[in-house]
């Protein structure tokens, strides 16, 4: 078995103690890249190859551009809102789901859009309405909500003891919703 000999001493590399500037590691392999998301070609960056690099710029541009216009996310950047969030975390200091960890995070019982669709601008500021949550509790919720679990092997079951928790599909209306929480 032959031994690498680091150039910078002359001594073998598992004895050598400057091995963070060492030219022995330009012998090494380095770790592949990953697998591009357009292609099966190698990855160079943000998860494409050098010819689809284009494509993230430009979907994350349209993505951007969505959310900039959404009408329920610039609801969410004025003084009402901020007053309001202040107050359900002062009424919630602990998180309502888990009731372990501390509420950062406020978030509406129902869906924000469901809740602006069928009772209006004033009930999306109503703090009946509103509950404080931890963050891991509030992404766990927003997963289940926007339909992202299941896709990776998570089950609903596998998020824990949601029985404080009101779970909402964004994409029925507020009638079948509500009937759904029930039967759960």
């Amino acid at each position: 078995m032959r031994r690498l000999r680091s150039r910078c001493l002359g001594i073998e590399a598992a004895t050598c103690a400057n091995l963070s500037t060492c030219r022995i590691r330009a012998l090494m392999p380095s770790s592949p890249g990953g697998i591009c998301r357009s292609c099966n070609s190698r990855a160079t960056a943000g998860g494409y190859c050098d010819r689809h690099q284009h494509t993230k710029r430009e979907q994350d541009h349209l993505y951007d551009r969505y959310r900039a216009d959404d009408p329920v996310r610039a609801l969410y950047r004025c003084k009402r809102w901020l007053r309001v969030r202040q107050v359900v975390l002062r009424r919630d200091a602990l998180c309502v789901s888990c009731g372990h960890r501390a509420a950062t995070d406020v978030d509406h019982i129902l869906s924000a859009r469901i809740v602006l669709d069928n009772w209006g601008r004033d009930a999306f500021y109503d703090v009946d309405r509103l509950q404080g949550l931890c963050h891991k509790c509030h992404s766990q919720k927003t997963a289940v909500e926007c339909g992202f679990t299941g896709k990776k092997g998570t089950k609903i079951t596998d998020l824990g003891d949601r029985s404080n928790t009101t779970v909402v599909c964004a994409r029925l209306p507020a009638c079948l919703c509500i009937k759904a929480c029930l039967a759960l």
